[in-house]
Parts: structure tokens; sequence; C-alpha cells
């Protein structure tokens, strides 16, 4: 009869790690991409997220001291970022 208990305990714990495992990669595969749309601050930076619908990813940078935005774009192909364009921030915005 020991060697019955054995099994039952170890059948509980391999469904209790089934369920576990099903529930964590239900949650990763509904969570989506990290990071996107997320900003960071660090210094005279700001820094966040944003795409071209259709197009590309684009990093936007945000220089306070210079008050410049510059936008970035990813080509995948090369995984480089090229400047894509960049804004002055004091002529757009007039204080």
């Amino acid at each position: 009869m020991n060697n019955r208990k054995a099994q039952n305990v170890t059948i509980a714990v391999l469904c209790l790690s089934a369920a576990v495992m099903t529930v964590v990669l239900v949650v990763a595969v509904t969570a989506g991409p990290a990071g996107a749309g997320e900003s960071a601050r660090g210094g005279h930076y700001i820094m966040f997220t944003g795409d071209v619908p259709g197009a590309t990813d684009m990093l936007y940078v945000i220089d306070r001291r210079s008050r410049k935005l510059n936008a970035y774009d990813f080509a995948g192909q090369a995984n480089t970022l090229n400047i894509a364009g960049q804004i002055e921030l004091s002529k757009t915005f007039r204080d």
C-alpha cells in the first residue's frame, strides 16, 4: 500500500506542475511584446518607442539640454538604427 501512496503523490505533483506551467505559458503568450510604447529617463535624455504602421519601429530621443528631438528607425536586416529626422523643439514649441 505504501507504493500506491507514493504513486498518488507523484501523480499529484506532476498534475500541479503541469497546471503551473500552463498558466505561465498562457500569461507569456498573451502579454505581448515587452517595452512597446515605454519611455525611459536618464540625465538630460528622454527616450520612448513607437512605430510607423506598416513600416518600421521607431526610437525617439529628446535631449532636454539642447531641446532637440531625434527620431531613429530600425533597419532590421542590417540590425542598425538610422536617424530618420530631427526637430528643434525650441522652434516648434515657442516658450
